[in-house]
């Protein structure tokens, strides 16, 4: 990440939208709704007496570090302020007193002026206080706060996302939102400790500095402390590698995020070679690093014993935290690698069943679960024909699989997938499948996911492959780029996109008998965008919210990571 990017992070969500006729899909009045962003106009109340201008603290920070601090760090500028529950204050240069906005009500802000003021509404207790010292303005402060007040209100304005609407809206936000970079494959991860913290990762394709090899290829992070709200982008942890690919995610029940990337990069003083991903003529390994604080900052990244892979995955066992990376081995293998100590140390690579593109792994109880069976579309016009649908179970980390036939409640073999979803190269879709998931609340529980022409077909098993129920079909016209995963109570989450692009989603409240009617989940079409980097979409349920993630073109041509928050009463 370069140095600018800490100045990033301004992600609005999409304006309130008015209720829509789509029969399709499930829809109610307020399924849309986003916090109203105080503009000048709205807040100019109580500007006569102190000269206000309600201005978020976040567009503040990133327009003074960029054009100001830089510049001018001698200057005494010094304000903190504390905001909490919607409220935000901010005194004026020549300002003696407070002035707090309260934009919870949907009356409009309400100001209130004083040194401290305490303000309650309903039963909300809502206190501010803003403590500071008074600057000396000079040319780039001027200069500063002109270009801060000339941007548009929603490039400088953050605001909590269901504020003065419905508990049942559904928020959308652009969390990447930047025009000259392609952010594709965007994941989220909630901290079971503390819901409302979040860190989104995605690739970040963009120019770069290196002479010999095209440095592209980055990655993207962000957290959140308020579910969400707001997004403040932090530098990738590349070590003295520059370059990272194809990152993945996930939280442990500790509350600790953790990636894993491929280290495209290489060293300093290491030859550049013509394409990344190999320095000194060895191909790099795959990456780790983790977080101790909520995503704000990350640990030097380690080597694992994997090396760069195709489609590199990243998969947690909520039992007992033991954290399963999968790349390649030194034959060119997919492997799976296990850490059972935050990745302080690493089990020797193991084979995974082998196909195209790579094998999706889950992990439970102490069970690393694998699928085979796809047909894909080759470049050069070759289709790889997939066998019938194969379920692996592993009890010692992957070194030995036992196979189980997947099939229906009658007993009959599922034969190969087919559909737009299939992996293509010609598409740019690479993302192997099946798709398969562990149930954390219950050891055994699996889910199988695999297309079917224009419908998702969903298989269970009780016990780890050995029978199987379904299948439970979810008419998805079109759908490519799908996924399925439990969330940490049980609930199952399937979500799908078109090409258009327009996201859908659906969640099981019985562990896949059925599903919920499909969910709208963006509000206006936008433009798809084929590019390098962005292979997959992800669901991620919690008991109370379902977060959809994926990238679409609305930004212009290149790709943006989108995140969207659907309240789980959206699917009952």
């Amino acid at each position: 990440m370069d140095s600018a990017a800490p100045g990033r992070g301004i992600n609005e969500p999409t304006p309130t939208w008015p209720d829509r006729d789509d029969a399709a899909v499930s829809n109610d009045d307020d399924q849309y709704s986003d916090g109203e962003l105080a503009t000048p106009a709205r807040a100019i109340e109580g500007r006569e007496r102190c000269g206000w201008v309600r201005i978020h603290r976040a567009a503040a920070v990133a327009v003074v570090r960029a054009f100001y601090w830089h510049r001018a760090r001698g200057s005494a500028l010094d304000i903190r302020a504390e905001e909490e529950h919607g409220v935000v204050s901010r005194p004026d240069e020549h300002c003696l007193e407070t002035t707090s906005v309260d934009l919870r009500g949907s009356d409009g802000p309400r100001v209130h002026h004083g040194e401290e003021k305490v303000m309650a509404r309903r039963d909300e207790f809502v206190q501010t206080r803003v403590r500071r010292r008074v600057p000396t303005l000079g040319l780039g402060m001027i200069l500063s706060l002109a270009v801060l007040l000339a941007l548009p209100a929603t490039a400088r304005a953050q605001t909590a996302a269901t504020n003065g609407g419905s508990a049942n809206a559904i928020t959308e936000t652009n969390v990447t939102n930047d025009p000259t970079r392609d952010n594709g494959q965007p994941e989220v991860a909630v901290n079971p400790k503390d819901r409302n913290n979040l860190v989104f990762i995605s690739t970040d394709h963009r120019p770069g500095e290196r002479t010999v090899t095209p440095d592209k290829f980055h990655c993207y992070a962000a957290y959140s402390r308020d579910g969400g709200a707001k997004w403040t982008e932090i530098p990738w942890p590349n070590g003295n590698r520059a370059m990272c690919g194809d990152p993945n995610l996930v939280v442990d029940s500790h509350g600790v995020f953790y990636v894993a990337f491929n280290r495209l990069g290489c060293a300093p003083g290491e030859p550049e070679p013509a394409s990344p991903g190999s320095c000194t003529d060895v191909p790099n390994h795959l990456g780790f690093s983790k977080s101790l604080d909520g995503g704000r900052t990350w640990s030097a990244p380690i080597d694992t014993p994997l090396l760069i892979g195709v489609t590199p995955r990243l998969r947690i066992d909520a039992a007992n935290d033991n954290i399963y990376a999968v790349g390649q081995d030194t034959a060119g293998n997919i492997a799976v690698s296990v850490t059972k100590n935050r990745g302080a140390t690493w089990s020797d690579p193991a084979v995974l069943p082998q196909q195209p593109f790579g094998t999706q792994i889950a992990a439970q109880g102490g069970t690393l679960a694998a699928a085979t069976g796809v047909t894909v579309n080759l470049d050069n016009g070759v289709v790889f024909l997939g066998t019938d649908v194969i379920f692996q179970a592993s009890r010692d980390g992957g070194k030995t699989f036992t196979n189980f036939p997947v099939t229906t409640t009658n007993g009959t073999p599922v034969a190969p997938p087919v559909g737009p979803s299939l992996p293509n190269l010609a598409t740019g879709a690479t993302d192997p499948l099946p798709w398969v998931s562990a149930d954390p609340t219950h050891n055994g529980r699996f889910a199988l996911m695999i297309p079917r022409s224009d419908n998702l077909e969903v298989y269970i098993t009780e016990n780890s492959g050995a029978k199987w129920t379904g299948p439970t079909v979810i008419p998805a016209a079109g759908a490519v780029k799908p996924w399925i995963d439990f969330g940490s109570t049980g609930l199952l989450g399937v979500m799908w996109r078109t090409s258009a692009v327009d996201v859908y989603s659906a969640v099981s409240f019985n562990r896949g008998k059925t599903f919920s009617p499909p969910v709208k989940v963006n509000k206006v079409t936008e433009p798809g965008v084929t590019a390098a980097g962005d292979e997959f979409s992800r669901i991620l349920v919690t008991d109370k919210y379902a977060y959809v993630s994926w990238s679409d073109g609305r930004n212009g041509g290149t790709p943006d990571g989108v995140l969207a928050r659907v309240p789980i009463s959206r699917y009952k």
